[in-house]
């Protein structure tokens, strides 16, 4: 498991990835980055994280009627502002958490926290 700061000094996105040791065989491998804007980064090897745990964006926080976000607060596509998103062999999370950015106001974008079961393959295999 590996973890990143929201932006360097420089307000540009860092990677971690010069500190992360290489892949165990059969090793699951998370990224917590409260940026998602990280994930182009993060994909290729030697990183290649199976998930990324992400917020930020606040899913938007001010969004229209159906949840389409006004303020994005990514250069990610609109799309992407928060869910389950699969990239590759790699599944991005991208949570709408319970704050606020600069306004205290959320419109058509509830709070939210969310709750991950990992399980492996193999288990979901044995089950009957």
């Amino acid at each position: 498991m590996t973890g990143e700061s929201d932006h360097s000094v420089s307000g540009r996105h860092s990677s971690s990835g010069s500190r992360i040791p290489p892949r165990a065989d059969g090793a699951l491998r998370i990224a917590l980055n409260h940026f998602p804007d990280t994930i182009h980064s993060l994909l290729p090897p030697p990183i290649a994280p199976d998930v990324i745990l992400s917020g930020h964006t606040h899913g938007g926080q001010i969004c229209l009627p159906g949840g389409v976000p006004i303020i994005k607060h990514t250069w990610l596509p609109r799309r992407l502002v928060s869910g389950i998103h699969r990239f590759g062999d790699t599944w991005l999370v991208i949570g709408r958490g319970f704050g606020f950015a600069k306004w205290q106001v959320r419109t058509f974008c509830p709070a939210e926290v969310i709750e991950l079961r990992l399980t492996s393959i193999a288990q979901k295999e044995a089950r009957p």
